[in-house]
């Protein structure tokens, strides 16, 4: 069998699973379709209105849960609930787009550091 012969029969199998698996750990946005557009953007809306909730008993628990808890936070409730709505939107994005993880772990800081505070209610506000 010839080179030519092999390249006009198309691609394997095997290659397209080795760049459907290459592109999942990369991770890419383009094939996802406008239904799961909007699961992701449903996701992304509660996730946002619940981080805004919880921005002023986050900005007490930047002073320690033990001070928060005086002023009246419910330290676990809100432990729960925030590590809850990131486990969420990962888990959505990963399943749709792949492991797009260095975005999500540099976006954080990078706004703290662009917007000089680590208020929550200053740093929520440029989220998408």
């Amino acid at each position: 069998m010839s080179t030519n012969s092999v390249l006009r029969s198309g691609p394997s199998e095997e290659i397209i699973s080795l760049k459907a698996t290459a592109t999942f750990t990369r991770g890419s946005v383009r094939n996802v379709t406008w239904s799961e557009l909007q699961i992701i953007t449903v996701a992304c809306a509660i996730v946002l209105g619940l981080s805004m909730l919880l921005a002023q008993p986050l900005n007490a628990l930047l002073l320690g849960e033990r001070y928060a808890g005086s002023l009246g936070v419910n330290v676990r409730r809100v432990h729960f609930l925030s590590l809850s709505s990131v486990a969420v939107l990962s888990g959505i994005i990963t399943a749709y787009c792949g492991a797009i993880g260095f975005a999500g772990f540099a976006a954080p800081h990078l706004a703290r550091g662009l917007l000089r505070t680590a208020d929550h209610r200053v740093v929520l506000r440029p989220a998408p």
